[in-house]
């Protein structure tokens, strides 16, 4: 990010990955989100759009990555405007 604001580059978009495990918090992803912005825009990026383009969460307490199993939901990306875009 810094590389772009110095740079006078455009960060149209921010794609990221969130896996979670043991947490049975429905706002953790929402937490993740608003920080991500956050961190954009004190790089002036207010207009950035962030896309979590994968995610997994376990309820249960399942290992996430290189295991599976039931327990756990998973999804297709999820795309959140900044604010005002």
């Amino acid at each position: 990010m810094q590389y772009c604001k110095d740079n006078k580059l455009p960060l149209d978009f921010f794609s990221y990955h969130k896996y979670s495990n043991h947490t049975n918090d429905p706002y953790e992803h929402k937490r993740m989100a608003e920080d991500l912005l956050a961190e954009l825009a004190k790089y002036g990026f207010t207009k950035t759009t962030i896309i979590n383009s994968e995610w997994w969460t376990s309820l249960v307490g399942e290992v996430v990555l290189g295991g599976g199993g039931s327990g756990g939901l998973s999804g297709p990306s999820s795309h959140i405007p900044a604010a005002g875009a």
